[in-house]
Formats: C-alpha cells, sequence, structure tokens
C-alpha cells in the first residue's frame, strides 16, 4: 500500500484529478478492500496506520497541503475512510446473515430481540446484543456487528435487494462527512 502511496506522491502534478483517483483505485484501494470484515477487530493502532496511508494518498490526489483537513476530499472524491470501509464490509455481512444469503450455518449467528421477549418494542427488530463484557468479545465479528447494524437507520435494514443495501449504505456513509 505504501508503494501505490508513493506512487501518487511523484505524479501528483503530472495526471489530472480523475486519473489519480483512478490509479488510487487500483493501487491502494484494492488492500482496504481485501477482507475488512474480518481484519477491522484489529487494534486502533495498525488500523490508524492505514488511515495515515490513505490520508497521504487522498491528500495527492487533491494536491493538497499536509495539514489539510482530508474529510471534505473524501467527501469530494467520493471515497471512504478505513473505518467506514470496514463499517460497510461488515454491515452487508450482517445484512446477508440476516436475509439468508450466507451458508446457513450463519442463519443462527445472530438472535432477534423479539426472540427473546414477545413485548412490542420499537427494538424488537433489532439484534439481541450479549452481555459478555470482555475486551476481547468486543473487538469480534458478532458484537462489532451488531453494534453497527442496531444503530443504522430502518430504511436502510429494510432494503429488499443487496444491490440496494450496498447502494443506500454507501452514501450514508458518504454523507456522514
Amino acid at each position: 500500500m505504501a508503494k501505490g502511496v508513493g506512487v501518487l506522491s511523484r505524479i501528483k502534478y503530472i495526471l489530472p484529478r480523475n486519473i489519480m483517483r483512478m490509479i488510487y483505485m487500483s493501487l491502494v484501494q484494492p488492500y482496504l478492500t481485501y477482507c475488512p470484515t474480518v481484519w477491522s477487530g484489529a487494534g486502533k493502532v495498525d488500523l490508524q496506520k492505514l488511515q495515515v496511508l490513505q490520508n497521504r494518498a487522498i491528500r495527492s490526489i487533491a494536491m493538497a497541503d499536509f495539514r489539510t483537513s482530508t474529510s471534505p476530499i473524501y467527501a469530494q472524491l467520493n471515497i471512504l475512510k478505513v473505518s467506514d470501509i470496514t463499517s460497510l464490509s461488515t454491515s452487508i455481512f450482517t445484512y446477508k446473515c440476516r436475509n439468508s444469503l450466507k451458508p446457513p450455518k450463519f442463519n443462527t449467528f445472530y438472535r432477534l430481540n423479539q426472540s427473546v421477549h414477545h413485548h412490542n418494542t420499537k427494538h424488537a427488530e433489532d439484534i439481541r446484543i450479549c452481555t459478555i463484557n470482555s475486551s476481547h468479545y468486543k473487538k469480534s465479528l458478532q458484537y462489532r456487528s451488531t453494534q453497527l447494524w442496531n444503530n443504522l437507520p430502518p430504511d436502510l435494514k429494510s432494503c429488499s435487494t443487496i444491490y440496494l443495501f450496498r447502494k443506500h449504505i454507501t452514501e450514508y456513509l458518504n454523507r456522514l462527512y
């Protein structure tokens, strides 16, 4: 990934922004989108290193100073930050589990609140969070995906297809910048 960032910084004065974005998507983005559901549970220090490299690449594309805030640049270029890439991947995984688009082994990965109690509450369709309070469990895919899913707006959770869900969640994450 660092090599791709280096290439971007060397060619930033030669190529236009749209070509730079295409080079970013081919040299840097694949490292960030390869299995982020798994490595998103890594420590904050490790994820911060990836974020710093990504910020450097984004500033090169925009020809911005190293002190420039990157959030507006991400919004302009329509690129997700490392944390949002992991959120997107985890949300898609949860959507597939909830809609039986994963192998049958994952059908019991989540339990809904309505399966625990039969009261008609506004959170009945949310996923039940286990009461294990260890820091190790809080880094697990099950805990992180449950937290993320329960905080999504209801209209996102009720998308009819995976294509629409992916599109709407990407737009939602981009609007957060």
